[in-house]
């Protein structure tokens, strides 16, 4: 008699909010944006104060555009992305702070 082989190991999801990155943040005449890069989506989202961000498992909304950092609200815990930092690590150490 043979046994059945084992069910196949679902695949571990993978979260698009760790490959993507604070890339750049900018000053105009419509008042502050911040880009961020996701390389798996291979798109830039160019947000605004106000605007929700979802990557992944990641979501928030835009709370403040600074000169070095962007702060973003979810759960109603804030957290701060500095410029070239993974959104993912970002969000992890804001539910830690």
């Amino acid at each position: 008699v043979k046994e059945a082989p084992p069910p196949p190991v679902p695949p571990k999801s993978f979260d698009v909010a760790s490959q993507a990155k604070l890339t750049g943040l900018l000053a105009g005449k419509d008042g502050p944006e911040a880009w961020v890069f996701s390389k798996i989506e291979g798109k830039t989202l160019k947000l605004r104060e106000g605007d929700n961000l979802k990557l992944g498992d990641v979501s928030g909304k835009v709370i403040k555009i600074g000169a070095s950092y962007m702060e973003v609200e979810s759960d109603g815990l804030r957290w701060t992305i500095g410029n070239d930092e993974s959104i993912a690590e970002a969000y992890q150490r804001g539910q830690i702070d």
